[in-house]
């Protein structure tokens, strides 16, 4: 679902000129140079003829870099500093029903935002693929989107004392009238639009995850590829335990695509992420009126997953009382909905994954010793990623590979950079590696991404616990472990919370940890 952008109102009896565009290969600027210098693109020179109070620019991953660089010059050039880039993201850019459907979705958020206004659209339609174009002339035509169609002319197709910009006039009757389709119409094309999408996303997700869509070769991971090839021949419950980031999600839709169920539906559930009260309705569903608030029937996550698998992430944050529920599925396959009185069969695969130490749980009573058990009839421990260090240059080459193809780039890693990223010890795993690909593919200048442009903790390698493993000691008397790292976590906790201001989200995000794990650890564990 889109959200529409929202920009600060203007008077209502102020005209508002707003310019929508899609920002194209000649943009901002011509790609060859004309005695020397390079000449405006369609859009910019369309700016120096015309001022707009809104500008809406368009685009394709493919032309993203663009965009992007469109709004900088033109905020540089003080025309305008309301811009908005939309990201059309479609994999191919000439499909005439993807663009129109998107194209007019956004126009539909673009002109309600602006409703009471008094807008005055404008459409420069230079830029962007044929189809693009077309699209924008059929909405404007079809009145679909009201606007003044604009036409910038190449500078070698100009004449004496011809202006580069002028209207395409649609009023003259060599132009035919469109008719526009009505609202529910264009609702059902794009819900069976959707449809396919899905099909086809279904199809890809099972043909990637058929080779199960792990990089790497090491011993380690060739280990879980064993387990989850074993596992996915049976309807077994899987258990999978690894920290943050190295990739249990992963784990388990690899499992679900290569079983009997891939075909049917693959439900995920964050239980650390779904309120202690709520958690029974999300899982098992309620009757209308089993509480205040339900206005009506609905289907629980484990009906949803029916005939498929259901993935429980962070199950050791999940209360007693639901626990003791999900046993009851497991063993007798049915469920009661909140506030009903009927047993309703399912037919569900589970896996499980948690971050989090279960034997500590069950020896704390926060975990059912017969829940473990049940869960655990597959484990797969997922290796750290500075456990699997011959994999990283294999991952790295992945997600730059992603984003060179996305972007249609060319980048490489330096060698004194990729040196770093091999030093690193990686406490954030995958995820971390992979978005400090991200970063540094966006902040390099050039085709090159250097040791300067890595998140600073490993580029300088002075990240948390690589420097201090020697300073390590241990008093001749020995000590308590367990309270020695629960009281450093908890500084951790304090001096988190303290710099961000008691704003717990912000303290979570500088300490890398999910927003919802760190308020249920500072509360229950640190009674923060």
């Amino acid at each position: 679902m889109y959200a529409a952008p929202r920009f600060p109102s203007s008077k209502k009896d102020i005209p508002m000129d707003i310019l929508l565009t899609f920002a194209g290969i000649r943009d901002p600027f011509n790609p060859e140079a004309v005695q020397g210098s390079f000449t405006d693109g369609p859009v910019l020179t369309l700016l120096e003829e015309k001022q707009f109070q809104h500008i809406y620019i368009f685009t394709t991953p493919n032309t993203f870099i663009n965009a992007q660089n469109l709004q900088q010059e033109i905020a540089a050039r003080n025309h305008t500093n309301r811009i908005k880039i939309f990201n059309i993201d479609i994999p191919d850019p000439t499909d005439y029903e993807e663009l129109y459907l998107h194209m007019y979705k956004r126009c539909q958020e673009i002109m309600t935002e602006h409703k009471g206004q008094k807008p005055k659209y404008y459409i420069a339609t230079a830029s962007g693929t044929p189809q693009m174009q077309t699209v924008w002339f059929l909405l404007s035509q079809s009145e679909l989107v009201p606007s003044t169609l604009l036409k910038i002319t190449p500078p070698q197709f100009l004449r004496p004392q011809q202006k580069a910009v002028s209207e395409i006039k649609l009023s003259l009757e060599k132009f035919p009238r469109i008719s526009s389709p009505s609202q529910r119409d264009l609702e059902i094309e794009t819900t069976y639009l959707r449809k396919e999408q899905l099909e086809a996303e279904r199809e890809d997700l099972i043909l990637q995850f058929s080779q199960y869509k792990m990089i790497g070769k090491s011993t380690q991971l060739e280990q879980v590829k064993d387990t989850i090839k074993a596992a996915s021949q049976y309807d077994s419950a899987v258990l999978i335990q690894g920290a943050t980031g190295t990739g249990k999600e992963l784990v388990a839709r690899a499992v679900h695509f290569n079983s009997m169920r891939k075909t049917e539906p693959f439900i995920v559930v964050n239980c650390a992420a779904i309120p202690e009260t709520l958690v029974e309705s999300e899982l098992f569903g309620h009757e209308k009126g089993a509480f205040t608030g339900a206005i009506q029937q609905k289907k629980g996550k484990f009906e949803l997953a029916d005939k498929g698998t259901i993935f429980l992430d962070e199950v050791g944050d999940m209360p007693l009382s639901a626990q003791a529920k999900i046993l009851r599925v497991l063993q007798d396959n049915e469920i009661t909905r909140v506030g009903g009185t009927k047993t309703i069969k399912t037919d569900v695969r589970l896996i499980a994954a948690t971050n989090r130490d279960l034997l500590s749980l069950i020896s704390e009573d926060k975990l059912r010793n017969d829940l473990y058990y049940r869960l655990r009839v597959i484990d797969i421990k997922m290796p750290a990623l500075r456990e699997r260090r011959e994999d990283i240059s294999l991952l790295i080459e992945y997600f730059l590979g992603t984003h060179n193809h996305r972007y249609r780039q060319q980048k490489q890693v330096s060698r004194e950079a990729m040196k770093r990223l091999f030093e690193y010890d990686w406490p954030g795993n995958i995820r971390e590696l992979e978005n400090a690909i991200e970063r540094a593919f966006v902040l390099s200048k050039g085709n090159v991404i250097k040791e300067t442009d890595l998140p600073i903790e490993i580029s300088t390698g002075e990240a948390f616990g690589i420097k201090d493993k020697a300073k390590v000691k241990i008093p001749m008397a020995g000590l308590d472990f367990d309270s020695y790292l629960k009281g450093l976590e908890k500084g951790y906790y304090e001096e988190a919370i303290k710099i961000k201001n008691g704003n717990r989200e912000a303290a979570a995000r500088l300490l890398k940890i999910k927003p919802h794990t760190f308020r249920k650890r500072a509360k229950e564990k640190f009674d923060l």
